[in-house]
């Protein structure tokens, strides 16, 4: 995992951040907000392929060994996305340098909106599977529940993906977008 991170770090050495200021204090929100993100989204598929085993297995036993990796990947979730947050809000507040008024008056400002905006939208999805669907999953009682809820969090983690993968297109647009802080608002 640390190898594969590499590439990762290298990217924001090149980065909005790294062209202010080359230290370890400037770039390290943002490697972090690239790793996390990372862990994120390529957890994303390992969730929906647990899903699909059992689903199309349709065998109530396996639920024993999909639940607790569901549940693990889910309270690993948790931290990963409230971390994911803080660092970028760190980068984003030394893009715009104290200029806000950018957020609604750049390209830069608009992106980051719009990235903002589809965030909200997963994170609404995932506060769903998790408060709602996840415990009906884990619950044995009821294998019609089980199953139920297994199918609903299935289409729910789909439409969290596609939205996930817009997002990156959105961070790969950010990333090359002329930074607030340079930007000049008319």
């Amino acid at each position: 995992a640390v190898f594969a991170s590499l590439p990762l770090i290298a990217g924001s050495l090149v980065s909005h951040t790294a062209a202010e200021e080359l230290s370890f204090v400037a770039v390290l929100p943002y490697a972090l907000h690239i790793i996390l993100a990372g862990i994120w989204l390529g957890a994303l598929p390992a969730f929906l392929i647990l899903l699909s085993v059992f689903i199309k297995k349709e065998n109530y036993q396996a639920s024993s060994s999909v639940i607790p990796s569901l549940l693990r990947f889910s309270s690993i979730a948790v931290p990963v996305m409230l971390l994911l947050g803080i660092t970028g809000v760190i980068v984003a507040d030394r893009m715009f340098d104290g200029g806000y008024a950018a957020i609604v008056a750049t390209p830069y400002g608009w992106v980051l909106s719009a990235k903002l905006a589809i965030l909200a939208i997963i994170l609404m999805i995932a506060a769903s599977i998790r408060s709602n669907w996840l415990p009906k999953f884990a619950q044995k009682e009821n294998a019609e529940t089980v199953f139920k809820s297994a199918n609903q969090m299935m289409k729910l983690v789909r439409i969290e993906y596609v939205l996930a993968l817009g997002l990156l297109l959105l961070a790969t647009i950010l990333s090359n977008t002329t930074p607030a802080t340079y930007a000049p608002i008319d």
